[in-house]
């Protein structure tokens, strides 16, 4: 920081004791990651005066809106059930919503605001994330590459006499994306994300 801010730093830290500053942030930052502390490292270049240690914590991990990190969630997990990867602001967020599951997907942020966030604060507090998983294929059973004609019809006609496939459109379409899948899925399509058909069944389950 020296030499970066120069005289400023002199000006803020001068009188410290560099060796006992030096032990004490590295203990309140040694649960950072190298990704959190590198992105502090980065946020400083906008930063006219050296920060705090409080400050430093900010920087490496800045507060997350709930509410926004909720739709980006919705959007993430919805292009994963079409095998894209979603555009995830941070990994603690696809966590987060993994751990609800069809939730995020199925319901509005108003009904789900508490576990939300409580999911979201436990995947923020947790400071290291596994990398986010490319969505996986799922792969036929050994002997079946795809359904046989009779096998398909037999899915279909259960799926037309349950009501699945023949509900009146209404103005809200969100379960519209589960019903496709579902479909395709007892169509034989060998393409179906083993986890989107759960989330899309999940889904039509609490309708």
């Amino acid at each position: 920081m020296l030499l970066d801010y120069g005289k400023k730093f002199t000006d803020m830290w001068g009188s410290a004791d560099m060796d006992v500053m030096i032990t004490h942030w590295s203990r309140e930052l040694g649960a950072y990651s190298d990704v959190e502390l590198q992105r502090g490292w980065q946020a400083m270049e906008r930063m006219n005066w050296p920060p705090s240690l409080p400050e430093f914590k900010a920087l490496c991990r800045p507060p997350v809106d709930p509410m926004v990190a909720f739709h980006e969630a919705q959007a993430g997990m919805l292009a994963r059930v079409a095998g894209r990867m979603g555009e995830w602001s941070h990994p603690a967020v696809f966590w987060a919503a993994q751990q609800l599951g069809a939730v995020v997907t199925d319901q509005l942020y108003s009904t789900v605001r508490p576990r939300w966030e409580r999911a979201l604060a436990d995947s923020m507090a947790k400071g290291e994330w596994a990398a986010i998983p490319v969505p996986m294929v799922a792969l036929p059973a050994p002997g079946r590459t795809r359904l046989a004609d009779s096998v398909a019809k037999q899915r279909l006609a259960e799926l037309k006499a349950s009501g699945v496939l023949k509900r009146e459109p209404s103005p809200d379409t969100r379960l519209d994306w589960a019903r496709k899948i579902v479909a395709a899925e007892a169509n034989g399509d060998r393409t179906v994300e083993l986890y989107s058909l759960k989330l899309a069944q999940a889904a039509l389950e609490r309708g």
